[in-house]
């Protein structure tokens, strides 16, 4: 089983032309600094491999899962853009993947597996593509945080049993991006 949960949350976005983007005041780009349990994750992925039964042969059982979050404060995009931060700007991107698999076998081989991956990637100033003008003089705070929760497990009776899993996390914080 193969699954994927992308999310991205921008605070102001110019997109695509020449935009001036300018910003005094406070802006906050994420979850609520005082956000508890699940409400502290931009994407969330939980993903359960079906679980195998079997009898006198093999039973392997996979899953395989991916949380990507994206999360820029101000973005230009694309073009040439000026960018102009005289406020306090705090970007936080998050990301929790939860994922387990599970095999019952009865004389033969059970295996049960998986690979997780989390990636967050957060910009507090995004010129994006384009010959962009960027100017802070204001506060930046970054966030970048990932979480992998990964089981597998394989019972068996009268044969063998084995597990594998793989955890993969990228995070990237970048207080002022250029871009392309």
């Amino acid at each position: 089983a193969g699954t994927e949960a992308e999310t991205t949350l921008v605070g102001i976005d110019g997109g695509d032309g020449l935009d001036v983007l300018i910003n005094r005041g406070t802006l906050e780009v994420g979850p609520a600094a005082d956000a508890t349990g699940d409400a502290r994750w931009m994407s969330i992925l939980a993903a359960r491999a079906n679980s195998s039964f079997g009898f006198a042969g093999s039973t392997p059982a996979e899953a395989a899962a991916t949380a990507t979050t994206r999360s820029p404060g101000l973005a230009g995009g694309a073009e040439a853009d000026t960018i102009d931060n005289e406020g306090d700007v705090t970007v936080t991107a998050s990301a929790l993947n939860r994922s387990s698999s599970s095999t019952f076998g009865i004389f033969g081989s059970g295996s049960a597996g998986g690979q997780s991956g989390a990636e967050t990637f957060g910009v507090g100033l995004d010129g994006g593509s384009g010959d962009d003008t960027i100017d802070n003089s204001g506060g930046l705070t970054l966030n970048a945080i990932a979480r992998l929760e990964l089981s597998g497990t394989s019972y068996t009776f009268g044969g063998s049993g084995g597990g594998s899993n793989t955890l993969a996390a990228l995070t990237r914080a970048d207080g002022i991006a250029g871009g392309d």
